[in-house]
């Protein structure tokens, strides 16, 4: 039976101290595996981050840590999560596994004061306490089985990166870039950002970092690098609030291949022209970013995992307009990719053909290739 350590909290933000701990309990054998769990809506304390924030850089965080993963039950949940309400439902998804709470010591105190002690007590095998600070001390909690870890003491730095994110603070948490990009904590403006706010409006700009935020949930929960499919959020708009005519300049100065339908549709030629844009202006080199950046608007027949990732991030993103079919998308995004990428692709069709416009080629394509995978089995929606 597989053990599965619990790491919650609000992660405002992740830190070293967190992956710490997590890497600590499954390297002393004492759980298989670590779940890192954000709170969306902490019962006891106001997050600074919002819990798309949170979630993202806990996933960032975790990416590539081959025994920790993130779940977003709780950062998704629209009310206060209860730690035995959590447990009850992780025993239903984790229907063979032993579930243990990892809790610092001061934490661990107050679990005796926590919300229906008798469900707690069911579905938590025993109770993982990391030290905090020198000489951590030891906790019991009545009724419950507590294991104490051997480590150094941690001491929980999140306060310490937010009273100093406008100061080198990589030595303390592996989310820097994230804090930065999006200026959170009073972090200040990158140059990125600084560069970004210059050519669009603010409703632009707060489009383009929901869209990024987007990305990364998405991508974390689809095998997809959440890296990169977090710098291509960031720069899919890129070009949009440049001046048409520089717009075709960068298509040409890049030499973009665009079709002629794209180029004579003045609101999707930022896509091709930010493919120029983001590897001469933003020194983007991966390949991978700026096929995402290209294919954003029309998608294409052939789509990597981060083209879907952002092509749905954009469609779906939280600040975007309400559209017919938009909750339905929201709702299989994170189980479904490519079903989710199929009703996209269907909705945005029957929204042109209703305007009286032709549907573009490369998105014509695109349509055809869902259909032959929906013919051939695959699940429709």
């Amino acid at each position: 039976m597989e053990s599965l350590g619990i790491l919650g909290g609000t992660f405002d933000p992740i830190h070293y101290g967190h992956l710490n701990i997590a890497r600590q309990a499954i390297g002393q054998g004492l759980v298989d595996r670590v779940i890192l769990m954000p709170a969306g809506k902490p019962p006891h304390k106001a997050a600074k981050a919002s819990r798309e924030d949170r979630l993202a850089m806990t996933m960032l965080a975790a990416w590539g840590e081959e025994k920790i993963d993130v779940s977003p039950i709780e950062a998704t949940a629209l009310t206060v999560c209860y730690t035995a309400d959590t447990l009850e439902r992780l025993s239903r998804m984790y229907k063979d596994a032993r579930l243990y709470l990892i809790l610092g010591a001061d934490a661990a105190e107050k679990v005796p004061m926590w919300k229906d002690q008798e469900k707690l007590k069911r579905y938590c095998a025993g109770i993982l306490t990391a030290p905090r600070g020198e000489g951590g001390k030891k906790v019991d909690v009545p009724g419950m089985k507590v294991i104490h870890m051997e480590m150094e003491g941690t001491d929980h730095a999140a306060t310490w990166i937010r009273e100093h994110a406008g100061e080198d603070i990589g030595s303390a948490t592996p989310v820097e870039e994230y804090i930065r990009l999006h200026g959170l904590y009073e972090a200040g403006e990158c140059s990125m950002t600084k560069r970004l706010k210059s050519t669009m409006p603010r409703t632009r700009y707060l489009h383009t970092l929901s869209v990024a935020t987007t990305a990364v949930t998405l991508a974390y929960m689809h095998g997809v690098d959440p890296w990169k499919a977090h710098l291509a959020g960031m720069l899919h708009d890129c070009a949009k609030g440049l001046p048409m005519e520089e717009q075709y300049e960068w298509i040409q100065k890049g030499r973009i291949e665009a079709e002629e339908d794209e180029l004579a549709l003045p609101a999707i030629v930022h896509a091709p022209a930010g493919v120029a844009v983001a590897r001469e202006v933003y020194g983007v080199e991966d390949e991978e970013i700026l096929s995402a950046i290209r294919w954003h608007t029309t998608g294409k027949r052939g789509m990597s995992g981060i083209d879907k990732v952002v092509y749905l991030a954009d469609m779906i993103e939280p600040l975007r307009r309400p559209f017919p079919g938009l909750t339905r998308i929201r709702q299989i995004a994170y189980r479904d990719l490519d079903g989710a990428v199929r009703l996209a692709a269907r909705i945005s069709a029957d929204h042109i053909l209703g305007s009286g416009r032709q549907i573009l080629k490369r998105t014509l394509e695109l349509l055809e290739e869902t259909d032959e995978t929906t013919n051939r089995g695959g699940k429709g929606q």
